[in-house]
């Protein structure tokens, strides 16, 4: 009925293809939408919304809460998708040849490139998006340690700040070491439902579950880091 409404013209001819594109088939296109998983309501969300006549779509995160069959149907839809894309997005695979161009926030400015994140990358001689943000730590612990300097620091107050900086810097290891972990763990429950038949096994639910649960506590253990990194660049 959602989808029905959101349709128009020779759309509504195509409801039941649309919501099975978006793994909604059988059964499951009935299901009233209290009942739905968040990824199930991820799912409805962008169906709909590609159904409306707009031309410019702003994308934050979209492959939050979604399995990788459902990110590779969302990401066939927008390369479909005949108006203009932003997209924010942290998820490498999602971004390869979908965007036509990157917009790099640094130093309060912006900076554009040609191309899609595997071009962008190319042309900062990085291997991923995490070197930047090691990069960038490293950088401002260098400016806040001169600029402490400057400052002529008493003893005490060096040693303070020295313990909170070590404290700080221990924090952004550990959550970045933590949050590796829980990035590998997504990718082998990805692979999990990515099984031919996966869906009929009878502990599927389980593992959806803490599919979405590790997703739960890597945006937890993200926003831990980006505190942390947020404390220490502060220092200054």
């Amino acid at each position: 009925d959602l989808i029905d409404r959101a349709a128009t013209g020779e759309m509504r001819l195509k409801i039941r293809s649309l919501l099975g594109a978006f793994l909604f088939s059988g059964d499951a296109a009935f299901k009233k939408v209290k009942v739905l998983s968040g990824g199930e309501k991820s799912r409805l969300a962008l169906a709909k919304m590609l159904l409306e006549p707009v031309n410019f779509l702003v994308l934050d995160e979209p492959t939050n809460h979604l399995d990788m069959r459902s990110k590779d149907i969302l990401k066939l839809a927008l390369l479909d998708y005949e108006g203009a894309l932003l997209v924010v997005s942290h998820d490498r695979e999602f971004l390869e040849g979908l965007t036509e161009k990157v917009v790099e926030f640094k130093n309060q400015t912006l900076k554009e490139y040609p191309g899609d994140i595997t071009e962008f990358l190319r042309v900062r001689k990085l291997n991923s998006l995490k070197e930047i943000e090691a990069k960038t730590a490293l950088q401002n612990l260098h400016n806040t340690t001169e600029h402490k300097s400057t400052a002529q620091l008493s003893r005490e107050e060096q040693k303070q700040r020295d313990r909170e900086m070590r404290r700080l810097e221990k924090k952004v290891s550990e959550c970045e070491s933590e949050i590796e972990r829980l990035e590998n763990s997504i990718k082998d429950f990805e692979k999990q439902m990515e099984v031919d038949g996966f869906y009929a096994q009878p502990g599927f639910k389980k593992v959806l579950e803490d599919y979405e649960k590790t997703k739960q506590n890597l945006a937890l253990k993200m926003e831990e880091w980006e505190m942390a990194q947020m404390e220490l660049e502060g220092m200054n």
